[in-house]
């Protein structure tokens, strides 16, 4: 997908998870669940998870999306979307884990996970909507996840939950993997790619504008 920014033209690639209302073919094995009321097993359906209700649903700005439903109780569990094969995403290393959020009642702490394959995973990410219960749009780096154990090139689930679980509801749109090629035109404008990497100890500042 071609992106201009300051007069340069280059190419973002994105790999979509869910978009409009469809969770896209890579992900064949869909919105799944584990819950510990099943000893942490895993449940295709709402039906065969006591504590956890997912799917699809209907948002009136955004249209079709994935509902999560946590029972209120202290019961763990999480919904995710997976591949049944390994995914190689080193192009998205530098690049971005973006989805958007509602939180429609109970907690706004949440976490992510990036999956490769069991006993293969990134340690939670943490994020919040601060009690907002608009749209929120979060992006992550991917960087991120690998620094925190994951493997890029076996990716195979997402898991975006609750960190309170009980009796919170939430909407998920919209979760897509994109990296950028931004070029530096050395204007002093912070470009796209210039933010990257978001800690600013390992940031080199290589034009001179102000902006790693």
């Amino acid at each position: 997908m071609p992106v201009h920014a300051n007069d340069f033209e280059y190419e973002v690639e994105e790999r979509v998870v869910f978009r409009d209302g469809v969770i896209a073919e890579t992900w064949d094995r869909g919105l799944m669940a584990y819950d510990e009321g099943i000893n942490w097993s895993v449940c295709n359906e709402p039906s065969g998870c006591p504590n956890i209700d997912f799917g699809i649903t209907s948002d009136a700005e955004r249209g079709d999306v994935i509902y999560i439903n946590h029972a209120d109780n202290d019961q763990m569990n999480s919904a995710f979307i997976e591949s049944t094969s390994t995914l190689e995403m080193g192009q998205f290393l530098e690049g971005m884990l973006t989805f958007d959020i509602k939180t429609v009642n109970g907690s706004s702490e949440y976490f992510v996970i990036l999956g490769c394959m069991y006993a293969c995973r990134s340690d939670p990410i943490l994020f919040s909507t601060n009690g907002s219960t608009e749209w929120q749009t979060i992006t992550l780096p991917v960087g991120e996840f690998v620094t925190q154990g994951l493997d890029i090139d076996r990716v195979n689930y997402v898991i975006i939950s609750s960190v309170n679980q009980r009796n919170t509801l939430y909407f998920i749109d919209n979760i897509y993997f994109s990296t950028s090629n931004a070029p530096d035109n050395n204007d002093g404008i912070l470009d796209s790619d210039e933010a990257l990497p978001y800690n600013p100890m390992t940031s080199v500042d290589t034009d001179y504008d102000g902006y790693p």
